[in-house]
This record gives C-alpha cells, sequence and structure tokens, in this order.
C-alpha cells in the first residue's frame, strides 16, 4: 500500500470539532474524505488539507502527509491529512 489515492467522497465541515486524539479544537472549516489507497480494496476515512476547499472533486488524486519521523508511534494518527495532488 502507498501513501498516494484517489479521493472518493468529502465533506467540507463548518463547526467545531475536539479531535479526540490531541484534545484540541480543529480549525473550522476542515475537510474529511474517504480515500481508496493505492494497492488496497479498503476505504480510509481520514482528514484532508483544505487550504482552499473550492478545488476538492471526488476522484481526485491525494497523499497521505505524515508526522515527523521523531513524532510518529506507528498509529493511523502518523497521518496529519491528505492533501491533494495537482
Amino acid at each position: 500500500v502507498g501513501p498516494g489515492g484517489t479521493l472518493e467522497t468529502f465533506s467540507v465541515i463548518n463547526f467545531p470539532f475536539i479531535d479526540p486524539f490531541t484534545g484540541l479544537e480543529r480549525p473550522v472549516p476542515y475537510g474529511y474524505g474517504i480515500i481508496n489507497l493505492d494497492g488496497c480494496d479498503n476505504l480510509l476515512p481520514h482528514f484532508l488539507d483544505i487550504s482552499d476547499h473550492t478545488k476538492l472533486a471526488i476522484g481526485q488524486r491525494v497523499e497521505a502527509v505524515f508526522e515527523e519521523k521523531e513524532n510518529r508511534t506507528t498509529a493511523l494518527t502518523d497521518i496529519k491529512h491528505f492533501r491533494v495532488l495537482i
């Protein structure tokens, strides 16, 4: 399984949310998408980088943005978010 995939669907959320992994409120708006990872038959729900949410579209290619190596714990939370590839 690689770090890239295809955005199958997404939502842009405009209400506050406390991230249960960090205990911090996520800045709004934030994106959440369902990603079909390359080389995998399962779908992965995860946060999206939405610096410009008007450019999000179903079918776009995305790639994972990881935590810095010294902060990784080998958990799903090592993926900070997915960013759109242009």
